[in-house]
């Protein structure tokens, strides 16, 4: 099950490649993005590796029971909230942004509303059955 979660992340850091990178690159050239891309890598990685070390310290648990453990409820549940918005809003942003990828590059005459409620579909089945992971 681990890979499936590197797959995703391995997915949406090259969707954000081809979507994003260059009209980013393209509009601060001259305003440090190249300088802000080396920053960002080391700054990224760092911060990757001591939360990988901090999760370590609670084996076999998420962060909901960490927080559980360790902080208030009244600062716990505004932050999961939080974090659970967020989630949301990255997951739609990579939909959005392979439905658009599909549309470009594979069926330009597909209307875009109907190439995210198909993937939406497909993501909301694949959720519900949890045998299908099992397979891979």
């Amino acid at each position: 099950m681990v890979r499936h979660f590197y797959y995703t992340i391995m997915l949406t850091m090259m969707l954000n490649i081809i979507i994003n990178v260059p009209s980013v690159l393209i509009q601060d050239r001259f305003h440090g993005i190249v300088t802000s891309i080396l920053c960002s890598l080391i700054i990224g990685s760092v911060f990757v590796f001591l939360f990988t070390i901090a999760m370590s310290k609670f084996p076999q648990k998420g962060l909901p029971e960490i927080f559980h453990e360790n902080l208030p409820a009244f600062i716990r549940n505004p932050y999961l909230a939080f974090l659970g918005v967020m989630w949301m809003a990255a997951g739609a942003f990579a939909l959005i942004s392979y439905s658009y990828v599909i549309k470009l590059y594979l069926n330009p005459d597909m209307n875009l509303k109907v190439i995210l409620a198909f993937l939406l579909f497909v993501i909301i089945f694949g959720a519900t059955k949890k045998q299908i992971l099992y397979y891979f």
